[in-house]
């Protein structure tokens, strides 16, 4: 074997040190380097819940990130829809966004279950509820098995709106057409007596002011934003549906990322669960006297003998959606049980708004 001279060895090696050095000077830049994310939300940017809820966790996140994190956030749908959005994050054309599970067909079929909010009690916490299901069950988690799932919510909406009829009593829903927020909903609608009609979120508005809707179920949050205080005049204390929502991320563009930031969106996707529920609730109060002054706008307080009403003729289309979901192989009747359980829970007076 023919032996290398000193010259070439001490070449080789001030090669290979050039070599290593490179390397651990890319590798360095590489976690060190800024990390700009897209977020997409359908929600102008003037809107409370912008203004209250995604912004503020937005910077909360970015500071956590010690320097190494930017979330540019596009509004209005101006990258995708919210339609879309699911796919867009799916496919990588943005990399975060919020998401209605509802809007994607045959996707989410076990969270329609938390979507039917009992009619005869108020839960303060509805997206910790949702998020508890998930972590519970692995079926639920599967049902985002195409995004990394950060956090998620829902929109504390426990009033009926109605544009020209006050709800007072249960039958006072027969024949109104109302708003269904997908299948179950539409099923619970019709138990109650209204005809359900589906219009996209953008349409909402138009359709309640020209009588094609005459009600729907009700945010404060997003009552001045949708324009719903030149429609609707009633608003009736009866828990009605709850849109869920959550803030999904492309799984390549999570998997890339250093560790620390990893653990930075983790950290800051419970977060947003937390204080997407506290936030709201803590402001409905207000929210209730602005729209009241403003608006003029009358809520009604429907008794609890006729909220039973509503919950007993509601509840059937609940078991019927679980034991639909137990006859293809999912846990439907476990996910409704614990799901009631929870709102149980947070129904509490401790979880209610505080003044």
């Amino acid at each position: 074997m023919r032996k290398k001279s000193p010259l070439i060895i001490v070449l080789s090696l001030c090669l290979i040190l050039l070599v290593s050095l490179t390397g651990c000077s890319s590798s360095s830049t590489a976690q060190n380097e800024k990390v700009t994310l897209i977020l997409s939300t359908h929600e102008n940017e003037s809107s409370w819940w912008c203004q209250n809820i995604l912004n503020p966790w937005v910077e909360e996140t970015e500071k956590a990130g010690n320097g190494k994190l930017d979330i540019e956030v596009h509004y209005g749908g101006e990258l995708v829809g919210i339609m879309d959005a699911y796919d867009a994050v799916v496919k990588g054309t943005v990399d975060m966004a919020e998401v209605f599970p509802s809007l994607v067909s045959g996707q989410f079929p076990l969270s329609d279950i938390n979507t039917l909010a009992s009619s005869n009690k108020v839960n303060y916490r509805p997206g910790t509820t949702y998020w508890e299901l998930i972590e519970k069950f692995p079926e639920m988690q599967t049902e985002y098995s195409q995004v990394k799932l950060l956090g998620v919510g829902q929109f504390y909406e426990p009033y009926l709106g109605t544009v020209s009829k006050p709800i007072k009593t249960f039958s006072d829903m027969k024949g109104l057409q109302f708003l269904a927020n997908g299948p179950a909903s539409a099923s619970r609608l019709k138990a109650w007596g209204a005809t359900p009609a589906n219009v996209p979120p953008s349409d909402l508005f138009s359709s309640l002011q020209k009588g094609v809707l005459q009600g729907t179920a009700v945010a404060l949050l997003s009552f001045e934003g949708m324009g719903f205080g030149d429609a609707i005049k009633y608003l009736s204390h009866v828990n009605s549906d709850s849109t869920n929502l959550a803030l999904i991320m492309n799984k390549d563009k999570f998997a890339g990322l250093p560790e620390d930031l990893q653990k930075v969106l983790t950290d800051a996707g419970l977060k947003f669960t937390q204080e997407h529920d506290e936030i709201q609730v803590n402001a409905d109060p207000g929210f209730q006297q602005s729209v009241t002054e403003k608006y003029g706008v009358q809520f009604i307080d429907v008794p609890q003998a006729e909220l039973e009403k509503f919950e007993a003729s509601g509840a059937p289309v609940r078991n019927k959606l679980a034991s639909e979901l137990d006859k293809k192989g999912l846990p439907g009747t476990e996910v409704k049980n614990y799901f009631l359980e929870l709102e149980n829970k947070y129904s509490a007076a401790e979880y209610a708004p505080q003044k």
